[in-house]
This record gives C-alpha cells, sequence and structure tokens, in this order.
C-alpha cells in the first residue's frame, strides 16, 4: 500500500513537470513574457546552477533539478493500446552543460545519476 502511494505521489510530479512545461514553453519565449514569471516557473524545476571557468574558452554549467527529469521516459503498459496507462521511468537530477566561447557553442557532457 505503501509503494502504491509513493509511486502515485511520483507519477503525479512526474506529470506535473510535463504539464508545466508544455503550458509555459511557448511563453518562455516570449521576450514580452516577464521575467519574474520566468523565474517562479524555473524555481520549480531547478535547485542549483553552478557555473565555472574551466580555462579561458570553456564554461561549465552544473545544473541540478528538483526531480529527475534528464532523459526520463513513459513506459507504456500495453504499446498497442496506450489508454491503459504507462510507468514513469525516472532520468537523473543532474545535467553538466559546457559552453566552448571560442566556438560559441553548447555541448552537453554527461548526465550524473543522483
Amino acid at each position: 500500500m505503501k509503494s502504491d502511494i509513493e509511486n502515485s505521489d511520483r507519477n503525479r510530479r512526474w506529470v506535473n513537470w510535463i504539464s508545466v512545461y508544455e503550458k509555459n514553453i511557448k511563453q518562455f519565449r516570449d521576450q514580452n513574457f516577464p521575467i519574474g514569471a520566468k523565474k517562479e516557473i524555473l524555481k520549480g524545476f531547478l535547485e542549483k546552477i553552478i557555473v565555472t571557468q574551466k580555462d579561458k574558452q570553456t564554461i561549465s554549467f552544473t545544473i541540478d533539478y528538483n526531480i529527475p527529469i534528464i532523459d526520463d521516459q513513459m513506459k507504456y503498459k500495453n504499446i498497442k493500446n496506450k489508454s491503459k496507462g504507462y510507468e514513469p521511468i525516472e532520468g537523473t537530477k543532474t545535467s553538466i552543460l559546457e559552453l566552448d566561447l571560442s566556438r560559441k557553442k553548447s555541448i552537453q557532457i554527461n548526465e550524473l545519476g543522483t
């Protein structure tokens, strides 16, 4: 019973982040969307961001999320009949990105399971 409640809570949080993201992604890209509103939405996803300069040309961003949304997935109980529901497969909570200033290009170098 306790396991069912925990799974239900995890499913609800996972679905909620999808709902919020889908609802707000267009607004995030709108330059007229208030910066304060963007910050509030991000607070729901982000725990912290650590920025370090590796060398003169490379900056590293370690992004820690509140929930494991990096590479998370939906596993359908019946792939032929998706209405039977799904189980969320948690991803990781941490992602590391590097920005190479000489190329003005960012690359994701790895994810850390936490």
